[in-house]
């Protein structure tokens, strides 16, 4: 639902192709999957954030599957009821990482449960050891632990039903990443981000100018070394001097 957040649009979005999910703001799903006899219904302990996350993790693992419409067009202002909210770097926080533990433990495989709640419940309890962060930390994980008998029986049934394994399910998201400051509500502006445009354009049309500039944005990013900002710029707009106005953009909000 968010493939590309944050990225440049050079067209490599442009293809129709499977993906792991879609968000729930753009998007056409048949009625009937909504059926108690298939994937059900939208979990209505989640709020704000993740309900279709699970909804197309549940799905998935039901053997249905989602495909991209780039030809779509949809405008969605990203998490605007919390832009001017001087709470929503904490609102945001609780929610998103509250229901992403939800989430992997009603739909994650046992191998894949433990690996990410040890990741996530180490982030929460590194988190206790700030004092800015250990009230929201201590709420993640307390009202983490209130819904876990509900989660079990949730657990139970999903995982019984399971016609499709994760490993299945997951490689839709691989090699994605998400590009987009939460905080700031803008593209994060950085050679990675630049670099993973241009990667995903050679893979699908594998063309050598896009290898080449593959190649040097990699070398850029594992290179590390200090120069100006104004003639590091310059060298950048040097090297993609033919491509479209919106790179050269970019290249001036790097930071």
């Amino acid at each position: 639902g968010y493939h590309g957040i944050g990225q440049l649009d050079l067209d490599q979005y442009n293809r129709p192709e499977d993906i792991f999910g879609v968000s729930f703001t753009s998007a056409f799903l048949k009625r009937d999957i909504f059926s108690e006899n298939k994937v059900g219904k939208i979990d209505p302990t989640f709020f704000l954030f993740y309900e279709d996350v699970d909804f197309c993790y549940r799905a998935n693992q039901q053997g249905y599957k989602f495909r991209s419409c780039p030809t779509a067009i949809c405008y969605h202002k990203y998490a605007f009821c919390f832009r001017d909210d001087a709470s929503a770097f904490t609102q945001k926080y609780y929610y998103q990482k509250l229901n992403l533990l939800k989430t992997i433990y009603k739909n994650a495989e046992s191998h894949n449960l433990k690996r990410i709640m040890d990741i996530e419940l180490n982030i929460q309890k590194q988190n206790l050891k700030d004092k800015n962060l250990k009230p929201i930390a201590k709420k993640v994980m307390g009202d983490f632990k209130k819904s876990i008998r509900y989660l079990k029986r949730k657990r139970k049934d999903i995982q019984f039903s399971r016609q499709v394994f994760d490993t299945d399910i997951l490689k839709f998201c691989w090699g994605e990443r998400n590009y987009f400051d939460f905080i700031k509500n803008e593209p994060v502006y950085s050679i990675s981000n630049l670099l993973h445009s241009y990667r995903r354009l050679h893979a699908l049309l594998g063309n050598e100018r896009y290898e080449e500039m593959v190649n040097y944005l990699t070398n850029l990013e594992n290179t590390k070394f200090i120069i100006e900002s104004s003639i590091f710029k310059e060298i950048l707009h040097g090297k993609f001097e033919y491509e479209p106005i919106s790179v050269h953009r970019f290249i001036n909000k790097i930071t």
